[in-house]
């Protein structure tokens, strides 16, 4: 019965050990995921105000050149 204790003990750490680092990695890929959206939506915008600048100097052609 001592045997089963400590079986049981040992089991229920590690499930919290894993469940923990588990937790950690949602949060950095949640983390990861959020500065990407950051970043895509950064350079949409700088895209935006090239194309506009573009546009308005009539250069809307296909063969803009950055």
């Amino acid at each position: 019965q001592m045997n089963i204790r400590i079986a049981v003990t040992f089991a229920i750490g590690i499930s919290i050990s894993v469940i923990t680092v588990s937790l950690i990695v949602v949060g950095v890929i949640f983390n990861d995921i959020n500065n990407l959206y950051d970043d895509i939506i950064d350079e949409m915008k700088e895209f935006n105000v090239i194309m506009i600048i573009h546009f308005f100097q009539g250069k809307n052609d296909n063969s803009i050149r950055m």
